[in-house]
This record gives C-alpha cells, structure tokens and sequence, in this order.
C-alpha cells in the first residue's frame, strides 16, 4: 500500500453548469464557509471530523459503474500572479455515486495517490486562513481510465486576504514626552513599501484629532521611512516648524503597501501625547514607586527578542518593569554608546529576522 502524505485541500468549489450536463459532475459549496480555517480542507484517509463543505454531483447515467476520481488544486496569490499546482490526488477504484467532501478518504471512495508541492501546500497553510484565488479541476474514469465525466470549467473561489493592521506602541497615549527626544515606534505591517509619520499640534484652531491631522495644519509631515525599520526619533529638522512644552500633539503612522499591484494606504489609530516631563504633582510623587513599575513595551519588545539567550531573571525584569529604558545603557560591538533611537531602530530590524540567525551575548555589569 503507498503511503499517504497528508495535505492540504484548498478546494472550495462553485457550481459549475455546462450545456453538455449529461457529462458533467457539479460541484456545489454546502453551508458557510467564511469561519473555516485550513484545518477544514485537509484530505487523507481515515481523518474524522471534518466539516461538510462541499457536495460533488455525478450524472445519474453513471451511477453504479466501476470509476476512479482525479482532482487539481491550483492557486495564485492575487489577480496579478500566476496559478501554481498545490497537489493531484487519485481514488481508488469504487461504485460510482454522488458524495459529500467528508465521505472521500472515510467511506467506500479511498484516496489512492497524493502528490503535490508540500513547500507551497505549507505556505499557503502557514498564513492561517484562506487567501488568494483558488481552482479545482475534477475529472471521473472508467476502469480502462476513460473519461466518463469532468467539470469543463474550473470551479474558482476567490478569498479576500485578511486586511494589514499598524498600531502606535510609543509614544504612550496621554503620556509625558520630552520635547527634544520624542520617539515614535509602531507595529510592522508585512509587505510594508514605506512607512508615514504624520503630526499637528492640538489647539484654538485645531479642536478635533482629525483637524489637527489635516495636511495644512501638520507639524510633522514624513512620507519614505524605510519599511525595514518600525521606530524612527523625530529630530528638529524632521519638523515644517517647532514644537514647545505644554503642546498637545496627535499623532498618526501609515504604512504603504502593493494589494494586487496598486499602492494601497493604511493608518493607524491616532494618539495624543504631552510635550515636556512637566512637574509632578504631590499625588504623582506618592504614586512614583507604582509608576515606575510599569513595563517599558520597547523592553518589553526586546525581552521577547532574547527569550531563551539569557536568564530568566533578566526576562522577567524586563517584562515587569523593574528595568527601565533610563536605567539601561546600550552600546556597540566596539563599546561605543548608541542613543535610544539608534537601538529602537536597531530593535526594529531585529525584529524582521528569524531569531534563529541572531546569536546574542549577555554580560551583566559589574
């Protein structure tokens, strides 16, 4: 008997209608398959429990025939590309009859042969859930491997990919930021062509977020950050004019990315931060100790960078907040000193490379 290799069945099928209908199969999708995920299409004998998708029709004149079914599965990642075969799979021989997804590998109707492109099968299923265009051929034989009936047109289904998300992680909303080290840092958006940082000061004039995001009323208007980096420092000359204490800023990051070729925009949820540290009140004295416990989220960030590369001690007060960025030093490989922007930039790298290339050393001062 050949060993069966499990894979994926990507084949969410349409009906299909031909003016030759004698010698047709059809192919029809049973039900709501919008909450499926990959797990759903898996193909292979004796797998239970899979969900009722689809419902494949034969012609009546060939019911109770000796036949065997051949299926394709292809898919292309947006309208742009090109098909790629995913896998072939073969029956064996059985009476012909009309059957439910769930019945192929778990009734009479036994999956002979698999074959296919595991290394695509696996991308695709890495991605979580259905995306791109799928097509699926079908095909019925007789014993002497005639073609009995096919579906003459491939039955194509095509998903919409799950829309890219960025959100702001720095500044804090509402929180204190110096006015000379003000450091943006955002989540990354996979794909991402460049990066737009964008901010206007909160006033008289501008009384909404949305007034003060408006092109004529901007501080900060930066359009081609690099897309490999997620944190950039604002500097003096990044500003169309100053900024002072006591300002009220909102702040908004986009990323640009290619969605089938054409240049596509998406935004974060704004945020609104103070300009200067400020005097602490008598209440926030009293509250220091409990304030400044709370977890720094660039520390945070780089604990799980190095989780597993040094003690746990270290992870631990890192994602507690017990170490705070003022309290770490960071240097170089030549011990020379790099600023908190340098290494934002340089933790937003990191984090884009597989953590299994990244060899990191950690030596505790003394």
């Amino acid at each position: 008997m050949k060993k069966l290799r499990t894979l994926w069945l990507f084949c969410i099928l349409l009906p299909i209608t031909s003016i030759y209908s004698q010698d047709n199969m059809i192919l029809s999708v049973i039900g709501d398959v919008a909450s499926l995920d990959l797990g759903s299409f898996m193909m292979a004998n004796s797998i239970s429990g899979q969900p009722r998708i689809f419902q494949l029709v034969i012609p009546t004149k060939y019911e109770g025939q000796d036949v065997f079914i051949k299926g394709r599965v292809d898919w292309k990642q947006n309208l742009n590309s090109s098909y790629q075969n995913i896998f072939e799979f073969q029956t064996k021989i059985f009476k012909a009859r009309s059957m439910f997804n769930d019945e192929i590998g778990n009734s009479d109707i036994s999956i002979d042969d698999i074959h296919g492109n595991e290394t695509l099968a696996r991308d695709i299923a890495s991605k979580g859930k259905p995306s791109g265009e799928f097509q699926i051929y079908m095909q019925m034989f007789s014993r002497d491997n005639r073609i009995l009936a096919s579906t003459n047109q491939p039955a194509i289904l095509t998903f919409l990919n799950p829309a890219p998300t960025i959100s702001i992680s720095l500044p804090v909303s509402n929180s204190n930021v110096d006015v000379g080290n003000v450091q943006v840092s955002w989540t990354p958006v996979q794909g991402a062509t460049k990066y737009q940082i964008q901010a206007g000061v909160l006033g008289e004039s501008n009384s909404s977020v949305e007034d003060a995001l408006q092109r004529g009323s901007l501080i900060v208007d930066l359009q081609n950050i690099n897309p490999n980096v997620t944190a950039y420092g604002i500097k003096k000359e990044d500003r169309i004019r100053d900024w002072h204490d006591g300002q009220k800023i909102a702040l908004l990051v986009k990323a640009i990315y290619l969605d089938s070729g054409k240049e596509t925009e998406i935004r974060s949820e704004p945020i609104v931060f103070n300009l200067g540290l400020g005097t602490p009140s008598q209440e926030e004295k009293k509250n220091e100790n409990v304030q400044s416990a709370q977890p720094d989220p660039n520390l945070v960030r780089l604990a799980k960078l190095v989780n597993g590369k040094v003690d746990q001690s270290i992870l631990d007060k890192l994602n507690n907040g017990t170490i705070q960025m003022n309290q770490v030093q960071f240097e170089n490989e030549n011990g020379q000193s790099m600023s908190s922007a340098d290494f934002l930039l340089l933790l937003g790298m990191l984090e884009g490379k597989d953590p299994n290339e990244l060899t990191i050393k950690y030596s505790p001062k003394q």
